[in-house]
């Protein structure tokens, strides 16, 4: 999650993909609102399916993670510098879930006030991820 300085100066993102870093960058005006106009009502669709409760972050987290072929599409879209074979082969859904709430938090983020949500989400993310981690360990 950025913090204000670097929204202010346009910092990029930097997310993990298999076990090389990237960057996404803040689409201009432009190039933002084509993004927004081509996912943003595939991504209300799915956001609707779960009514209210998709405000939690946790009811977020499965709605998406029931849509993963729009999840990957929005991100690849928002990063067009992301070598989408490369990456999917290399990266693991984790890894594409953080990039998928980066891009969330540029796409939206200005208009949700959603640094709340999101850093709820993200907190949800690790929880996941550690919960995944210790049964992966108990089971070896």
């Amino acid at each position: 999650m950025q913090t204000e300085d670097e929204v202010i100066v346009e910092a990029p993102s930097k997310v993990t993909l298999g076990k090389k870093e990237y960057e996404i960058k803040q689409l201009k005006i432009g190039k933002a609102m084509e993004w927004r106009t081509k996912y943003g009502p595939q991504l209300s669709k799915v956001m609707a399916a779960y009514g209210a409760e998709a405000n939690s972050p946790e009811v977020f987290m499965e709605a998406f993670v029931n849509c993963p072929q729009l999840m990957l599409d929005a991100v690849f879209d928002y990063a067009p510098n992301f070598p989408r074979e490369k990456v999917m082969e290399e990266a693991t859904e984790q890894q594409m879930m953080t990039a998928f709430v980066a891009v969330m938090g540029f796409a939206f983020g200005p208009f949700l006030g959603g640094v709340m949500f999101l850093t709820g989400l993200k907190k949800q993310m690790d929880k996941t991820a550690s919960a995944a981690l210790e049964q992966s360990s108990r089971l070896q």
